[in-house]
């Protein structure tokens, strides 16, 4: 042998792991399952919006010929001056309220779909900051800084 270091017995390949160490793994398998669960959840989630996506459903149908149009003129009409008194309306970027239109289609703006992805994004969100604050109070109550109550 090259190597100083002795070769381990099998006994000690065998030896059972400690209770801290059998909680630690029940534990690690507990965070496994729950982030694999989340993952599944959010892919399916993510493959029922795209399946529900006006681009899925237009790509499953045959595409409708789109009929030309002809140009259209606008007549001509007189221009007034604005005067001092008058300003001229200005563009706004910010439109006013009440001055949109309704969606027609799930993925539009303000449609069905933008109001799942943002519950979805909130509930996540939610998720992983009660993940955190239980896992603080196992950690706290583990160090003895937090008494059990009830």
């Amino acid at each position: 042998m090259l190597c100083s270091e002795r070769p381990s017995s099998p006994s000690r390949l065998r030896r059972r792991p400690s209770s801290a160490g059998r909680r630690h793994l029940r534990r690690s398998a507990a965070v496994l399952l729950t982030a694999a669960l989340l993952w599944g959840g959010g892919l399916t989630s993510i493959a029922l919006l795209a399946a529900a996506s006006p681009a899925a459903a237009q790509s499953a149908t045959t595409a409708a010929p789109t009929p030309t149009s002809t140009p259209v003129t606008v007549p001509a009409t007189d221009v007034t001056a604005t005067t001092a008194a008058e300003p001229a309306a200005t563009p706004n970027i910010i439109p006013g309220p009440n001055s949109g239109r309704a969606p027609a289609d799930a993925g539009e703006r303000g449609g069905w779909l933008q109001e799942a992805l943002f519950f979805l994004m909130c509930g996540a969100v939610l998720l992983i900051g009660g993940l955190i604050w239980l896992d603080s109070r196992r950690s706290r109550r583990r160090q003895g800084r937090l008494g059990r109550t009830a």
